[in-house]
């Protein structure tokens, strides 16, 4: 199992010495470091769009679901940092896998489908990515700023944050959206 401990920019030798391999097995699952760091990316948006379907898992209410898949989704980050580094960093095309897009997509869909219901919109309405964004964007950008420590400088209640941005987060209306 990968810890958030190991960093973004590990080799494929360092990545056998920590798994207690000789450094050419690992070579015999991933060619490139490249193919590594997809894989490793896929498994961390498969863990997001799991932590994220616990969240939402008991709530009816849409936007009180958005608000849950938010709140695990800081979590998330914050347990795993250099994974959730790794999980959005800008990728060469030419190393871009459909095992990563699928499960980027897989993780960020639930947003879409909580979008639409709380707009009383088809999930395939336009206006639904642009308020899936503007939530996504709200909870993305918190948990960038408490990864990078931008947040460390002054007296600020990271948690009473969290929950500011998570839990008072209000869906903008369909008109808002055109």
């Amino acid at each position: 199992m990968l810890s958030s401990s190991i960093g973004v920019d590990l080799s494929l030798r360092e990545l056998a010495r920590r798994v207690g391999v000789s450094s050419t097995a690992v070579y015999r699952h991933f060619a490139t470091k490249e193919d590594f760091r997809a894989a490793v990316s896929a498994e961390g948006y498969r863990r997001l769009a799991a932590a994220g379907a616990t969240a939402r898992a008991k709530r009816t209410d849409p936007v009180e679901a958005i608000r849950a898949t938010g709140y695990a989704y800081i979590q998330f980050a914050r347990g795993n940092p250099a994974l959730f580094k790794m999980m959005f960093e800008r990728v060469d095309p030419a190393y871009r896998t459909d095992e990563r897009s699928a499960a980027a997509v897989d993780a960020l869909s639930s947003i879409y489908v909580d979008m639409a219901r709380a707009l009383n919109l088809d999930v395939n309405d336009p206006r639904i990515a642009l308020g899936a964004i503007h939530a996504w964007s709200h909870v993305h950008g918190l948990s960038v700023l408490i990864l990078e420590g931008k947040l460390d400088q002054g007296p600020v209640d990271l948690e009473r944050l969290i929950e500011l941005v998570a839990n008072g987060y209000q869906p903008p209306t369909a008109d808002l959206l055109r």
